[in-house]
């Protein structure tokens, strides 16, 4: 028994003698300016009795919580000191980077905003590399270059996103009115003329341009 005492005691001591330390996680992370990012301060000895104090406002809790409207846009240090509660008071830092970046905004849409039905017409955005769409391809088909296509009459819009990770996508719409091809006017009058006799033809459509 006396033997076993003396085991048990040096065991003890060895715990009590650990060192104090201290890792945040996560260590790097990008956010969007609009969000936010929660930080944990993970102790090696789990067992110690600790104080937190986090930089840039964060608070003295285990867990702090960093809003990217409250930071700057690009990197960020963030640290939290951990220091022991009695004995020699041993503090230790650690540090965490947040990357904050703005969100995208959407792109201009220019082109036409009505085509005829079988007819192709181009849309254009003022940042290249998004994806165009068409919510509707009954009426109207779009491709990756932004060329439109009319399928049917109706309404359509067309939609062009960008990719904005870890920000949302960033969306930009245009509404397209798919018209019904006109229809070829029958002409009527003389298919003879004598000279310098005038002579008039009619159109069962009006509104065409006539040429010779």
């Amino acid at each position: 028994m006396k033997y076993f005492g003396i085991i048990l005691i040096f065991f003890v001591n060895s715990l009590s003698a650990q060192p104090l330390g201290v890792n945040i996680t996560p260590e790097n992370d990008t956010i969007c300016r609009t969000s936010s990012l929660l930080l944990t301060a993970m102790l090696e000895n789990p067992g110690s009795n600790v104080n937190y104090n986090w930089s840039n406002g964060g608070g003295m809790g285990m867990s702090a919580t960093f809003s990217g409207n409250s930071l700057s846009v690009g990197m960020n240090k963030i640290y939290i000191t951990v220091t022991e509660v009695g004995g020699a008071g041993t503090s230790v830092i650690d540090s965490a980077t947040i990357n904050v970046v703005e969100p995208l905004i959407p792109a201009f849409i220019t082109g036409v905003s009505s085509i005829c039905k079988d007819s192709m017409r181009q849309l254009t955005a003022s940042t290249p590399g998004g994806q165009w769409s068409s919510q509707n391809t009954s009426i109207a088909e779009v491709d990756g270059q932004g060329r439109i296509k009319g399928k049917a009459p109706g309404e359509v819009t067309i939609q062009y996103v960008i990719n904005g990770a870890p920000c949302p996508d960033a969306t930009s719409m245009k509404n397209i009115t798919v018209n019904a091809s006109p229809t070829p006017a029958n002409i009527n009058g003389s298919t003879t003329l004598c000279f310098n006799v005038p002579d008039t033809l009619t159109a069962t459509v009006g509104g065409g341009s006539r040429s010779a």
